[in-house]
């Protein structure tokens, strides 16, 4: 099969085949359509793109909040360093997770001179990485366990991290402890609010849904939604880094000292922390290591035809600060919220 016989089939010019390869705009949406589909079944895959494939594919969603950008700079700096070392480049391509064509994705990696893909922080619902690991197309999910056995994937120890921090506020008299939860669709934040849920409860404490608030159901950073409650948390933890600055913010503004009338805690560590007070009690997220183990994965997956599994999970650092403190009378609470 040639791209002779893919314009043939498509009845239309070489010309044509070759800019919807290249991802070109001046082609009629329904022959794009019409090709890519001719690509797919055909399984076609132009010779000269096939032997010379240099070029790491980073797919991420750039939507979210620009506080953020320490944690994607560091990562991709971490994959470009891997790939600067094994002579490959790096391309990022820019993803609707929910929205993505499984055609589109097959026809870049057998058409655009990619060695494989890494996938950052992908929706919990996308099948992206189940259709690519489906296809044997080389990849690694950075931030996403997967219960699938073909996927590869990297995570951070988000369990041990929780662990550490919710034993710390248990440790410091806190027996009311609320958690905002940053992007539910994150397998991170979502590992984050599993592991907050089995500590609580493993310290005879009961699970208040009271006293969890999830950012993207709209509720927005609510401390006074929390601080409500009959009896309500004299500590919170932010499973996100950047939204802990708004929840600190949100906390002063309703007249509550932190950590002196409340303690609050968060995931990250960037270095924005630095000039921030009071000083944060966090658990760090090795964003570069990351990376670097991602891009790593991914090449032992290639040099492996794309057959053995890969899995890492990074251990993070706890670094218990001034934002935390002994347990406080929530009497300042109930006042703060009427």
């Amino acid at each position: 099969m040639t791209i002779k016989d893919i314009a043939e089939l498509a009845n239309v010019s070489t010309a044509t085949v070759s800019r919807v390869l290249n991802n070109k705009p001046d082609v009629n949406e329904d022959t794009r359509r019409r090709i890519l589909e001719l690509i797919e079944s055909e399984k076609f895959t132009p010779r000269l793109v096939k032997s010379g494939r240099d070029t790491i594919g980073v797919f991420a969603n750039f939507s979210e909040s620009p506080l953020r950008i320490e944690y994607v700079s560091e990562s991709l700096n971490g994959i470009v360093d891997v790939a600067r070392d094994a002579g490959l480049n790096v391309s990022i391509l820019s993803v609707d997770w929910l929205q993505a064509e499984p055609a589109m994705v097959r026809a870049k990696y057998r058409n655009g001179g990619f060695v494989g893909f890494v996938l950052m922080n992908p929706h919990s619902e996308s099948e992206l990485p189940n259709i690519m690991a489906a296809d044997d197309i080389p990849h690694v999910v950075l931030g996403g366990r997967s219960k699938d056995e073909r996927v590869n994937w990297v995570i951070v120890d988000n369990y041990g991290g929780t662990r550490r921090v919710v034993e710390h506020l248990l440790s410091l008299g806190h027996r009311r402890i609320g958690i905002v939860v940053f992007e539910s669709n994150n397998r991170d934040h979502q590992e984050r609010l599993e592991m907050y849920k089995t500590v609580l409860r493993e310290h005879g404490h009961e699970v208040d849904p009271g006293l969890i608030t999830y950012l993207d159901d709209g509720l927005g950073v609510s401390p006074l939604q929390m601080l409500r409650t009959q009896d309500p948390p004299t500590a919170i933890l932010s499973t996100s880094y950047e939204q802990i600055f708004g929840l600190i913010s949100s906390l002063s503004e309703a007249g509550l000292r932190v950590p002196e009338d409340i303690s609050v805690a968060g995931f990250g560590d960037y270095r924005l922390a630095r000039y921030f007070r009071p000083l944060i009690t966090t658990v760090r997220v090795p964003a570069y290591d990351l990376g670097r183990a991602a891009g790593t994965g991914l090449l032992k997956v290639v040099r492996s035809s794309g057959k053995t599994g890969y899995r890492q999970v990074l251990e993070t650092e706890f670094f218990a600060r001034e934002s935390t403190g002994p347990r406080q009378d929530a009497q300042a609470a109930r006042r703060a919220a009427k």
